[in-house]
């Protein structure tokens, strides 16, 4: 309440509790005594502004919106399987799927429009008996929190199973009268074909649906959804699950890059004046680090290490020539030290200065037809003797939607 942005919160709070108690009707009002014997869980208030990177046309960040959200404190711990709920389980859509989506886009030259579900978690119905205290802002003198408590009517923020049953929500809506089919490859992706004029394929990520299609077929997949959730359409996106996006119609072409979360890790680790290198790692680099020892590390280094390795991990959506280096840095997460980070805070991030904005460039072609290829080294692993094995998967001549480095489970005796 004491920052310039004072009234927005207090917009964005009135908008959350109106949502709980009126929209969704999540939060019911019951005296104390109805939960004689039952556990009464804390809540917790979360604020967040949610930000929006810098698109094609603009060079610094703007607020997107401003974000109140009350969850309930029901810790792991507390909240028992079998007993305070049934199923947790929510599986998203995979990156590589979205790929898949964005390279039919650009061979076929569809529309794009990213979807997002305002309040999705509290969608579904609470089939579990659920108490939670008050929230003390919202308190109303009619009702003190010593004698009144509230019981939970439909789904909430910080349930276990509030993924579960969200996700099961959307994808009945989705699927009634089989208005849309899940592929088998990835139930989080939905399609629907009706001759060449109306085609749409959607993936789901919790609250986002990354959509390609035509004009017909993006209108029957936002009137779907309408007819269930509250929702906002965004055609021609710039980012999409933290990744830009730039799309040149005219050539029908779509580049995918992460330059924003690059720069700022840059700016994280003081190597935004740092000098550039070509490559991100070399021979000699990668066999010191292998036969460094490792006896002397510590929890504090190896906790800084971890963070800085985890931050380029989210690098793998868009960055193939940076999986080899991803890989190789991971095998030092369980016992890194004071050389290692010097090691993976130096080179690395230098490449990153003079190759911020490479990414997946998606073009136009006739041709579709999935392509492979894999390679493996030979032992590369000196302390373990373990091969490094690689793969990518094309789509005619795009840009690769798969692709993979990793350290075989076994030591091979032969390639």
């Amino acid at each position: 309440m004491d920052s310039p942005y004072a009234r927005d919160w207090v917009e964005a709070d009135l908008m959350e509790k109106n949502s709980l108690f009126h929209e969704h009707a999540t939060l019911e009002i019951v005296p104390r005594a109805e939960a004689r014997g039952k556990r009464v869980f804390r809540n917790k208030s979360v604020f967040k502004i949610k930000i929006n990177p810098p698109g094609v046309n603009a060079t610094v960040p703007t607020i997107e919106k401003f974000k109140v959200r009350v969850t309930i404190a029901a810790l792991k711990k507390l909240m028992r399987p079998g007993i305070d709920y049934a199923e947790k389980r929510a599986s998203t859509v995979r990156w590589e799927a979205v790929l898949a989506l964005l390279a039919i886009a650009a061979a076929k030259d569809l529309e794009i429009t990213l979807f997002d579900i305002k309040t999705f978690f509290l969608y579904g119905q609470l089939r579990d008996e659920i108490y939670m205290e008050q929230v003390s802002r919202w308190v109303d003198e009619k009702f003190p929190a010593s004698d009144f408590i509230y019981r939970l009517r439909g789904n909430l923020y910080g349930l276990p199973q509030a993924s579960h049953i969200a996700q099961g929500s959307l994808r009945e809506c989705l699927t009634a009268n089989d208005t849309f089919r899940s592929t088998t490859a990835d139930d989080c992706v939905y399609v629907r074909s009706q001759g060449k004029s109306e085609y749409v394929a959607t993936g789901t990520h919790v609250d986002d649906l990354p959509a390609v299609g035509t004009v017909s077929g993006l209108s029957t997949l936002e009137k779907t959804l309408k007819s269930k959730f509250k929702i906002t359409a965004k055609p021609n996106p710039d980012v999409i699950m933290g990744v830009q996006i730039e799309r040149d119609r005219a050539n029908r072409s779509i580049k995918l890059h992460q330059q924003m979360y690059v720069v700022g890790i840059l700016h994280e680790y003081d190597m935004v004046h740092c000098k550039p290198m070509d490559t991100p790692i070399d021979p000699g680099m990668a066999k010191a680090m292998m036969l460094l020892p490792t006896d002397t590390s510590e929890p504090q280094v190896r906790q800084q290490y971890q963070k800085l390795v985890g931050m380029l991990i989210w690098l793998h959506k868009t960055r193939v020539d940076l999986l080899f280096t991803i890989n190789f840095l991971s095998r030092f997460l369980a016992c890194a030290t004071q050389q290692h980070f010097d090691y993976a805070r130096g080179r690395p991030l230098r490449y990153l200065k003079g190759a911020s904005k490479l990414g997946i460039v998606l073009k136009p072609g006739a041709n579709v037809t999935l392509s492979a290829e894999s390679d493996a080294d030979w032992a590369g692993d000196l302390q373990s003797g373990r091969s490094t094995l690689g793969h990518f998967v094309q789509a005619g001549e795009q840009g690769a939607i798969a692709c993979k480095s990793k350290l075989d489970r076994r030591v091979c005796t032969s390639v």
